[in-house]
């Protein structure tokens, strides 16, 4: 018996047909394989993005130094991450992939998007982009020469370019319209000025150069929001000398700022930019009506009052700044900070989340039953000196676990005298314990 083996035609067409199938699994195996590199990308991008978020609540603007940021930042050898901080974005790419993966920030030029970028003249890139990834091509977004930006956002594209029909700035004097139901809206530009009882009350407000003034009289631009930048100032005593609450009840998020000027009051009724004695301390009997609300914005106390900035919830990477007679007591910390300048700024508080009490001078963050701080809040001193501080002894110090966390003693002689000599005042100093 013989065995009989393939023809040079049967060997061929079996050639043919493998070929035949390398041809058309070959670019979906390539494409699966774009794809999964892609999405490496996305999570690095993400973590940036919140960072660079937490960056701009605490300092006004975003950074391109990844090590400032509040995050761990390390990425696979051959990724590549660029932090726009003028334009605002985060782009991650990889080496040999002709996309990148790009992530705007809420204050960048096209605010809150993600676009999938490919190089112009890559067919696969734009596949990618286009089709595999369904994003929709955007003029004016993409971050590099020779690429176009495809939107990943879904719904309409916000592009900050010019704009064709500018909003004509209004100013409102001593405005009593607004209601509950019905708010009194300041747009871009727009301003509200009052010198009287409850006037430019119920203002929504949002936008840079937004700015509502309460110079005089109670609750003047009280009950109100303000978010994206804009800006409540409580004024001036009034023309009796009688210091009166401007800015009161309100809600400031996304970058907004309230501002304390001079206001001579020491008593929680005449806080501006705060809440008031009728909801007590607002982490043990909170009162939204009686209490101001921060997300991601900041109180800036430059009166004399001690409850400028006072009674109210910081969160989200909130800022209360003090002056030097206080101004932060009785709140809530979450994930936020007081720069304490005045004696006893932020007590009666509660620091939790990684909160922080940065202390300025002696008294600042006090230590008593009334100001607690959490396992992840802590004390720092104003030059962030590593054996001398403004910080009270026991106090938590400098973030970290319990084997690195620091603990504030009273000093010795001969550390008060080494302070003294490089410009420490001893009043209320404490050494590292």
């Amino acid at each position: 018996m013989t065995s009989k083996g393939f023809t040079l035609t049967e060997l061929l067409v079996v050639v043919i047909i493998i070929a035949t199938l390398a041809a058309f699994a070959m670019p979906a195996y390539q494409r699966a394989v774009l794809k999964s590199r892609y999405h490496t990308l996305i999570p690095v991008a993400q973590g940036i993005h919140k960072g660079e978020e937490v960056f701009y609540a605490m300092n006004r603007h975003y950074t391109n130094n990844l090590n400032s940021l509040p995050i761990s930042t390390n990425v696979e050898e051959g990724t590549t991450v660029v932090a726009d901080h003028v334009k605002g974005y985060v782009r991650v790419s990889q080496a040999g992939l002709n996309n990148s993966y790009v992530m705007y920030q809420s204050k960048g030029v096209c605010p809150a998007q993600t676009f999938c970028e490919a190089k112009e003249d890559d067919d696969r890139a734009i596949w990618l982009c286009a089709n595999a990834l369904g994003g929709i091509e955007v003029d004016g977004c993409a971050t590099q020469s020779g690429y176009i930006a495809y939107s990943l956002s879904g719904g309409d594209v916000v592009f900050n370019g010019p704009i064709e029909e500018p909003h004509e700035p209004v100013h409102y004097e001593d405005d009593k319209t607004g209601t509950t139901d019905e708010p009194l809206t300041l747009e871009e530009g727009d301003t509200c000025t009052t010198s009287v009882t409850n006037g430019c009350q119920y203002v929504d407000a949002s936008g840079e150069d937004t700015t509502c003034t309460a110079l005089s009289g109670n609750q003047g631009c009280a009950n109100s929001a303000f978010d994206d930048r804009a800006i409540c100032i409580a004024g001036d005593v009034d023309a009796a000398g009688t210091p009166k609450a401007g800015c009161q009840y309100n809600t400031f998020t996304n970058g907004a700022q309230c501002i304390v000027n001079e206001n001579s009051g020491t008593q929680a009724k005449d806080t501006a930019c705060g809440g008031d004695d009728k909801g007590g301390r607002v982490d043990t009997t909170p009162n939204g009506d009686h209490s101001a609300q921060y997300y991601g914005a900041e109180c800036i106390n430059d009166s004399t009052s001690s409850f400028g900035c006072g009674r109210s919830w910081y969160q989200e990477g909130s800022t209360c700044t003090s002056s030097t007679k206080g101004g932060c007591g009785n709140s809530v910390f979450d994930a936020s900070r007081c720069i304490a300048r005045g004696n006893n700024a932020c007590d009666k508080s509660t620091f939790r989340n990684g909160s922080v009490c940065e202390a300025w001078a002696s008294g600042t963050c006090p230590k008593s039953t009334e100001t607690t701080y959490d396992s992840t809040s802590y004390c720092t001193g104003k030059n962030n000196n590593t054996s001398f501080s403004y910080c009270p002894s026991g106090l938590p110090a400098e973030a970290g676990d319990d084997a690195t966390r620091k603990t504030w003693r009273a000093c010795t002689t001969q550390e008060k005298t080494a302070a003294q000599a490089a410009g420490f005042s001893t009043s209320g100093l404490t050494c590292a314990g």
